[in-house]
């Protein structure tokens, strides 16, 4: 199984926020074949639809989030790419 082409592009660009807010930063989830669902995100009984193609501004735990997530599946793929053999 081959390792998914395009990835996210997380745009840092913190945005203003009210006092005690989370600091919102932009990303990015391009559209590509097979994945052109909306992704949804949930943090602390909080829901975020993510869509995909688009900038969009969502609280920086919901970035670090959609980054640890890709990262664990860079790891699954390489696993299961290593063990198809054996």
């Amino acid at each position: 199984m081959a390792k998914a082409e395009a990835t996210p592009v997380y745009v840092e660009k913190p945005t203003e926020v009210a006092a005690g807010a989370e600091e919102m930063v932009t990303v990015h989830l391009p559209k590509y074949h097979g994945e052109s669902e909306d992704k949804v995100v949930w943090i602390n009984d909080r829901r975020f639809l993510i869509k995909r193609g688009v900038d969009v501004s969502v609280p920086k735990s919901v970035a670090l989030n959609l980054q640890e997530e890709e990262r664990l599946l860079g790891i699954s793929y390489d696993y299961i790419e290593a063990n198809a053999n054996s």
